[in-house]
């Protein structure tokens, strides 16, 4: 009888090895409160990523935590993102905020998830909640609403953006409004969507607004 039950605990444990192994090959949790979650191949902590091209870095990615998926080719950042943005002469010529992040290494983009701010060098700031830094083709985009503060003081508002990533050329693909007065750049004011517009110092604008040659 002792043989029987020890015989049927050896299958037993076998089993669960068996599982475990299994689910770690396929590269999705057994735990029970995150079921078939996708387990990262890597992870790392307060580190860097640089995204380089011909051997010119143009962009550096410093985050909080990384989970790295090896065969979605895709980086992961849940702790916070700042992103340096470097131009041809190897200045830093603009910085991104968020609170999260992708990496995609093989197509070389990078998204940044809420309250993503850049700061050019040129004087302007953006406000949005989700923007795609696309290196293969040197530009910056949304899809999403934002706000712009200009170098001169204004402040202009729309959905969707196309621009380099030193904002010196931009485009507001709908713009909204241009507000005359200065904006307040106090980080609490963004802590949730800077799309709202103050409709007391705002004034409508054509189409042509929210471009800069």
């Amino acid at each position: 009888m002792r043989a029987f039950c020890t015989a049927v605990m050896a299958i037993a444990i076998g089993a669960a090895l068996i599982s475990c192994s299994r689910s770690e090959q396929d590269g999705y949790s057994d735990n029970e409160d995150t079921p078939n979650q996708p387990i990262p191949s890597e992870e790392g902590w307060n580190s860097t990523v640089r995204a380089s091209r011909r051997g010119r870095v143009e962009a550096v990615v410093r985050y909080g935590h990384m989970s790295r998926f090896s065969d979605q080719k895709t980086l992961h950042f849940d702790e916070g993102i700042r992103v340096d943005f470097y131009n041809s002469q190897g200045n830093v010529s603009s910085r991104l905020s968020a609170r999260a992040g992708e990496m995609n290494e093989q197509d070389s983009w990078v998204k940044a998830i809420g309250n993503v701010v850049v700061e050019s060098d040129t004087g302007v700031t953006l406000f949005t909640e989700e923007l795609f830094y696309d290196q293969s083709r040197a530009m910056i985009t949304s899809e999403t609403d934002v706000v712009i503060a200009t170098a001169e003081g204004d402040t202009l508002y729309g959905e969707g953006l196309e621009s380099d990533p030193q904002m010196i050329h931009y485009r507001i693909i709908k713009p909204r409004a241009r507000a005359h007065t200065g904006l307040d750049l106090a980080p609490e004011k963004w802590t949730s969507s800077p799309a709202t517009i103050d409709t007391v110092s705002v004034q409508s604008e054509d189409s042509s607004a929210g471009m800069k040659p």
